[in-house]
Order: structure tokens, then sequence, then C-alpha cells
């Protein structure tokens, strides 16, 4: 009987830990180029669509911090939040971002 018990608890751990990595959202930062200039953008998305999140951002709008719409033209580049960016202007702009 407690052998039926253990296995059970074994069994049901190994589901939640690999459902957990499954869903695992992470926060990325993206470099962009808007009509106004460059800007360091945050998302969090699933890690298993980053490719397509990061490709269907050019043409989104967005609102600013002063409420004013602008359209994504161009991603740069897209990180996770704690990775540098390999471009050196990215690298300048993200140092002067505040978070």
């Amino acid at each position: 009987m407690i052998k039926y018990i253990i296995g059970f608890i074994f069994c049901t751990m190994s589901y939640i830990s690999v459902a957990a990595n499954i869903d695992a959202a992470e926060d990325y930062k993206c470099h962009i180029k808007v009509a106004t200039g460059d800007k360091i953008v945050f998302y969090r998305w699933q890690s298993t669509s980053v490719n397509i999140m990061v490709g269907n951002l050019p043409g989104k709008q967005l609102r600013g911090s002063d409420g004013n719409k602008f359209f994504i033209k161009d991603v740069v580049e897209c990180v996770q939040l704690g990775n540098d960016f390999t471009n050196e202007f990215s690298k300048q702009l993200d140092e002067n971002t505040p978070r």
C-alpha cells in the first residue's frame, strides 16, 4: 500500500515540474526604431514563442508614458532581460533607459 502511495506522489510531482517548465514566461527587452527615434521596450513572453512575437512587433502601435501613440518601424534586437545587447548603440540606449 505504501509503495503505491509513494509511486503516486512521485508521478504527481514529476507532472507538476514538467507542467511548470512548459508554461514558463520570461522577460525580454527589445531595441526598437520608431518615428521619433530609438527606444527600449519591455515584454513578457512564453519562451517557446519569442521568435514569433519579435517578428510581429513591426507595425504594432504602442502608447508612450506621455500618452502619445507611436508605431514600431523596426526591431534592432531583443534579448532576455538579464542579458546584454550585442549592438553597441543598443547597450548605450539600455544604460540610459530608466527601469
